[in-house]
């Protein structure tokens, strides 16, 4: 009987321990199935969120257009400004040619052909800016020339007009040699398109010629898009003692409103576009433009046109032909065969 208790004992122990196992696997199993399920969770979320993520990216792209003329300008070009010695300009030789002499530099005159420079932007989109040649003042107390910048994030191209404060007055081709970008003034005297968002817009300025007198410049505005070319041209003139830039807008308007007037003719309805030449060499406070329409194969001259370098007083030189003299006034430079 003792011993029958004894047993009886024995066997409820072993089954208070069987039972305490089983428990504490069943603890261990529950707290890893919480665990995994936990983690499974926690991944479905993270995938959730970034599926959401993606959803509203897609319907709200990011605005990465540059929002400040400094951002613009960080992005169109990483140039860092240094402290640089000023070499003489130097021409390009191929170094086979060793018996070529280098050749002579000389200034000649920059608008001539009247109306025909334009800016060779070949190599733009490869370096981000690219600067054009100086044009030399009347008085050589100055030079002028256009710096072009290319956004390669948004294909967007935008310009500015620099002057270089002459260190030789009066020497021409001394101003010329000697008129380095990293002596150029502080400011531009005019921007274009630097404000712009839009995406392969163009806005390009260019150098016309200075005024007889040295005390005005004359600029032109291309506007367009990369790969589609110019579709307007806007005539400008900045004055040196005022420190203001005309926008020479009512040429345009004029031309526009004749042509409406007398044949019923609505340019907004075509592709037409006005050409500078220059300042008109009879009366030096005014300026000279052309117009034509792009209709056909060959464009349709729209006049001979002339305008007050303040906007004022526009006419209608010709229908015909080009009958006005222009004038020559800067000076770019030029390189020459030594022979």
């Amino acid at each position: 009987m003792h011993a029958r208790k004894h047993l009886t004992k024995l066997a409820f122990c072993l089954f208070l321990v069987m039972v305490a196992n089983i428990t504490m696997i069943a603890c261990v199993s529950a707290a890893g199935f919480f665990q995994d399920f936990k983690q499974h969770q926690e991944i479905k979320k993270r995938v959730k969120a970034q599926e959401k993520q993606e959803k509203y990216d897609k319907k709200n792209p990011v605005n990465r257009m540059p929002q400040t003329t400094e951002d613009y300008l960080e992005n169109a070009t990483a140039i860092e400004k240094k402290n640089i010695d000023i070499p003489d300009p130097t021409f390009p030789q191929d170094p086979k040619l060793k018996e070529v002499p280098a050749p002579r530099m000389l200034a000649e005159k920059y608008n001539n052909p009247a109306g025909e420079r334009t800016l060779n932007l070949t190599d733009l989109t490869k370096k981000g800016q690219l600067n054009t040649i100086g044009v030399a003042s009347p008085r050589s107390d100055m030079v002028a020339y256009s710096a072009v910048y290319f956004d390669k994030a948004n294909l967007k191209t935008s310009s500015e007009i620099y002057i270089i404060p002459s260190k030789n007055p009066g020497d021409t081709l001394e101003t010329l040699k000697h008129a380095n970008v990293a002596l150029k003034d502080d400011k531009p005297i005019i921007q274009s398109g630097m404000a712009d968002t839009y995406s392969t817009k163009q806005n390009i300025l260019t150098v016309i010629d200075w005024s007889t007198d040295g005390r005005k410049l004359a600029l032109k505005e291309a506007i367009g898009a990369k790969d589609y070319g110019t579709w307007k041209t806007n005539l400008l003139v900045y004055d040196f003692a005022t420190k203001r830039t005309s926008e020479l807008k009512v040429i345009r308007e004029v031309i526009k409103y004749w042509w409406l007037n007398n044949h019923g003719l609505q340019l907004e309805d075509y592709l037409w576009d006005i050409k500078p030449l220059g300042w008109d060499a009879s009366n030096p406070d005014r300026l000279v433009v052309t117009a034509f329409a792009y209709t056909g194969e060959k464009p349709k001259f729209l006049g001979e046109w002339s305008i007050g370098y303040r906007g004022d007083n526009p006419q209608l030189v010709s229908l015909e032909k080009i009958t006005s003299s222009i004038s020559s006034n800067g000076f770019s430079l030029k390189f020459v065969s030594s022979y």
